[in-house]
């Protein structure tokens, strides 16, 4: 975005099999990310700061199977010495 201020997003769309045994038990999952930095120029310290959202719900017959989220929210504060 500029040299002190970076921005970042991401897109994950997988086909997940938990039981490889077990014919059309697949989970179809998604993932939005999306992430902000911020550097000054000539300081020593930076900072970053990422949100992710998963949602995700199973690919099989009844309507009704599991369907589920999730949220994470990370940050990290780095003093170089």
């Amino acid at each position: 975005m500029t040299p002190v201020l970076a921005g970042r997003a991401g897109y994950i769309h997988r086909s997940q099999d938990l039981d490889e045994l077990t014919r059309n038990h697949e989970l179809i999952g998604n993932t939005l990310t999306l992430g902000l930095g911020l550097q000054p120029a000539g300081a020593m310290w930076s900072v970053d700061v990422g949100y992710g959202i998963e949602w995700w719900h199973a690919d099989y017959g009844d309507p009704g199977q599991a369907r589920g989220n999730r949220q994470s929210l990370v940050s990290q504060l780095r003093w170089a010495f």
